[in-house]
This record gives structure tokens, sequence and C-alpha cells, in this order.
């Protein structure tokens, strides 16, 4: 995995890496806290107050995390993990801009979700899926298997894929 973006199509770097392993993990860790406290009762009677507690723990603990990464592991302090993502050659201003402004709502909708103390958990999960799924497209796009819009659309259908469920 090179440590740099590679311009021009979306691929796999450090950066992105490691954010994409800081944010599942606030998923599971927020799942296996709500996990336990419904399989055990735990907690004792305060035990949706600590489970929240502990999930905006886990939220502010992955924004400084998610920081540091950056910092270490950035090399051109003017460009953005998202503002700068690549789209492919012909694409429309307002297209490119639709696209960037749905993954910055879906940022929001799994941070809500994951601070959600509704009684199912699934959705905990759920949220998982289109941050690996990115990374396997990447994977596709740096083997030559999709383009830089088949990247696009197969990660816009999984985040699609989180609402969907989530109307359920």
């Amino acid at each position: 995995v090179p440590r740099n973006r590679i311009l021009g199509s979306p691929m796999i770097w450090q950066e992105w890496r490691m954010h994409n392993l800081i944010f599942v993990m606030r998923h599971v860790f927020v799942f296996t806290v709500r996990w336990y406290q419904w399989r055990s009762g735990g907690f004792g009677s305060h035990g949706n107050s600590i489970c929240i507690l502990l999930a905006y723990g886990a939220l502010f603990a992955q924004l400084y995390t998610v920081d540091l990464a950056t910092h270490h592991l950035r090399e051109d302090k003017h460009e953005s993990l998202t503002a700068t993502w690549p789209f492919w050659r012909g694409c429309p201003a307002w297209t490119e801009s639709f696209i960037k402004f749905y993954y910055t709502i879906a940022q929001f909708q799994a941070t809500t979700l994951m601070l959600d103390m509704s009684p199912w958990l699934f959705m905990n999960v759920l949220v998982i899926f289109p941050f690996q799924w990115a990374s396997f497209l990447m994977t596709l796009v740096r083997k030559g298997v999709i383009t830089t819009t088949g990247y696009h659309m197969g990660y816009l259908w999984s985040l699609m894929q989180v609402v969907f469920c989530a109307m359920l």
C-alpha cells in the first residue's frame, strides 16, 4: 500500500487505510458495548447512560485519532481525504458536487447510527459494509478491473444499502 495518494484514481493509500480502520473500530467498539449491555444487562441501573457516555467517548477518540493519523500520514497539506477525491474524466461539476455532498451526508449518517441507542444492533455492523466495500473497490481500480466511475457507483450503492436497511 503506497504511503501517498495516487492522483487520478481512487486507490488505497496509508492515510485512507488508517482512517478506514479507525472508523470501523468505532462501530465495532460501540456494537460490543451495546451487545454486552443487551446480552447481560450489564452496567447496572445506569446502563443506558453508561452506553451513551462510552459511545460519545468512542466518537471523540475517533475524531482525535483520525486527526493524529492525518497529521502523521498526509504528505500534501493542501489535499483532503474527500474534497480532493478523484472523479472520472468528463464528470459534470454538478455530479461531482452531488456525490461529494452525499458522501458527507453518509458520514453524518454513520455517526448518528453509532450514537443511536435503539434496541437493534445490526445497523452498527451494517454501517461497516461501505467502509470495507470501498477498500475492495479501490483494489479493483488498482488491478484495472473497474474504472473510477465504477468505484463511485459501487460505493454509492453500498451507502444506499445502509439507508434502505435502516428503513426496514
